[in-house]
């Protein structure tokens, strides 16, 4: 019985990069409004980074490790339907950062805020 010829087709991958951290995220819930407000309320993240090991990549010059936190909100009932969700959660005073592996090796903390006005229902940060 004849068979017909297979293609092994075979692909080479090479690391470029490695970079191994353990990353903590602590959230407060904050009693009170933003700024004294009592239509306002807001939650603060702590985040650090603690650099085991970075080589290749992650070492050259111009590289950069960027942390953020997005949000996502819904309006309660009640709002105008013109109230777009995208409005619904905020960027607060801290909105994250971007530095070299090394900086954050040097120095691993930093922090998010956000917030969200009156009448919101739920909250995804």
């Amino acid at each position: 019985m004849p068979t017909e010829p297979t293609e092994t087709a075979w692909k080479i991958c090479y690391v470029k990069g490695l970079f191994i951290s353990r990353n903590t995220l602590i959230g407060y819930g904050k009693i009170g409004g933003l700024d004294a407000s009592p239509y306002t309320r807001y939650v603060e993240f702590d985040f650090n980074i603690d650099v085991k090991t970075t080589n290749g990549d992650f070492n050259k010059a111009g590289s950069k490790l960027k942390a953020t936190l997005e949000c996502e909100g819904d309006w309660d009932i009640g709002v105008p339907s013109t109230a777009r969700d995208e409005d619904a959660c905020f960027t607060g005073l801290y909105e994250g950062r971007e530095d070299s592996p090394n900086q954050w090796n040097a120095d691993g903390d930093t922090k998010f805020r956000r917030g969200e006005g009156p009448g919101r229902l739920s909250r995804r940060w």
